[in-house]
C-alpha cells in the first residue's frame, strides 16, 4: 500500500512540475485521468501477478512475468 501512495504521489508531483514550467499550460483531465488509470492498472496487475497461476510452459511463464 505505501508503494502504490508514494507512486500516486510522484505522479502528482509530475503533472503539477509540468504545469510550472510552462506559462500556458492547463490542467487536462483526460491525460491525467490516463496517466492514474495506467498506474492503477500496472499495480493491480502486479498484485495479481503475485498469486496467478503459471503456465506450464516456462518460457511463456518467462514472458508473462516481464
Amino acid at each position: 500500500m505505501l508503494g502504490l501512495l508514494v507512486g500516486f504521489a510522484g505522479l502528482i508531483l509530475l503533472v503539477m512540475s509540468s504545469m510550472n514550467v510552462s506559462t500556458s499550460a492547463e490542467m487536462k483531465p483526460l491525460e491525467i485521468g490516463a496517466l492514474l488509470l495506467a498506474a492503477l492498472l500496472w499495480s493491480i496487475g502486479s498484485i495479481y501477478s503475485r498469486d496467478a497461476d503459471m503456465p506450464t510452459s516456462s518460457l511463456l511463464g518467462t514472458a508473462l512475468r516481464c
